[in-house]
């Protein structure tokens, strides 16, 4: 067995012996995604054997922000690495040196183990980890790497101070674009979704207003990703049912924050969603009840009661998707008001209005929780 493959299997067993006990839906939802970190620093061991670093590079000294940029770990002063129209900060200490034909910037000499910080093309370049994910290698206790996207080609960094790392990458930016102050990052825990920025997004106070963390259903994400303006890259990554859409200053930035992020897409709140995401539905009415649906659902007369669903008819299986009055008085829930969990292939939740039980069901929470919201 060769030594990847030695890595590998030793890290999988450790996952393995990590795997949850039963408990209750939500604690048991942030354990996978826990697992899903693991799983991916796993992959990462491999990825790091692949990274290559490559281009001709220049030097050029730059002054950073006195007031916002906090003191290096290992440098009085930082430097600015530069690919044609993409650069970088790094420590004053950092040397160019030269790896069989590969230009790396390092505070030592990178040759032996990679350490230290390059570009290289983003056509080329081969990771088997995700953009923006910190990580150290499954065997090594003491190199932090990571690795962003800058226009058309890749950063790469690599060193034993994780914050340093983050530092670093959060400052690839392409010529005019802002400067992204990555010394200090705040955690921020919304309930359902947390993840980590920049403290003001990295930039001059009040120009964070710009920038933004929004969830929305992943089959109603539509938003391609790019540059908005030479302030503002558009990207979104999809975590289980929930697509997470980062506006930030660079794509660097936006590949760090999506690369922290946990969601919970069944508990998603409004105060979380992307504004455009109540265009999808529409106000009807049905038995004296004013409710919203996702446009796509169609009126059903069932019985006496009403439905909406997006097939040809009435709901057939607790697997279709739909909105079902039922009558309160004998409607008998498996769980609380408000409360979305998953059966089968659907989530569903309901809402008492007066002699009704609405319970809906759909492919994801946030549409489920969507609709809840909307019923007056």
């Amino acid at each position: 067995m060769s030594d990847v493959e030695d890595t590998l299997a030793a890290a999988l067993t450790r996952i393995a012996a990590q795997a949850p006990q039963a408990g209750g839906l939500a604690d048991g939802a942030r354990r996978r995604h826990r697992r899903r970190r693991q799983r991916r620093a796993v992959v990462a061991g491999v990825a790091a054997i692949l990274v290559v670093v490559a281009g001709a590079s220049t030097l050029a000294r730059t002054t950073p922000q006195a007031d916002r940029v906090a003191s290096p770990s290992r440098a009085d002063d930082w430097q600015t690495i530069r690919q044609g129209d993409v650069m970088a900060e790094v420590p004053g200490d950092w040397r160019r040196h030269e790896c069989h034909g590969r230009l790396v910037y390092a505070a030592v000499d990178p040759c032996t183990n990679w350490t230290g910080a390059g570009f290289s093309s983003g056509a080329t370049y081969d990771a088997a980890m995700q953009a923006g994910v910190i990580l150290r290698y499954p065997d090594d206790d003491r190199e932090w790497s990571g690795y962003v996207y800058v226009g058309q080609d890749v950063l790469s960094v690599s060193d034993p101070d994780k914050d340093l790392v983050r530092r670093v990458l959060a400052s690839a930016r392409l010529d005019g674009q802002p400067i992204v102050d990555g010394s200090h990052w705040d955690f921020k825990d919304r309930g359902a979704i947390s993840y980590e920025v920049p403290v003001d997004w990295g930039v001059p106070s009040g120009d964070a207003a710009d920038y933004s963390v929004c969830v929305m259903p992943a089959r109603e994400h539509t938003a391609p990703d790019g540059q908005l303006d030479v302030r503002r890259f558009r990207a979104s990554r999809v975590i289980d049912a929930a697509a997470v859409t980062v506006i930030a200053p660079t794509r660097a930035v936006a590949d760090l924050v999506l690369g922290s992020v946990d969601v919970l897409a069944s508990t998603v709140g409004r105060r979380d969603r992307c504004p455009s995401e109540d265009e999808r539905l529409v106000p009807v009415e049905a038995a004296g009840v004013n409710l919203q649906v996702p446009r796509a659902w169609k009126a059903h007369r069932c019985g006496e009661l009403p439905q909406f669903g997006p097939g040809p008819g009435c709901r057939t299986s607790n697997d279709d998707e739909g909105v079902q009055f039922l009558r309160a008085a004998t409607f008998q829930p498996s769980m609380d008001e408000r409360e979305i969990v998953r059966h089968g292939g659907v989530w569903g939740g309901f809402v008492r209005r007066g002699e009704y039980a609405i319970f809906v069901t759909a492919r994801d929470g946030l549409t489920v929780l969507d609709v809840l919201d909307h019923v007056q």
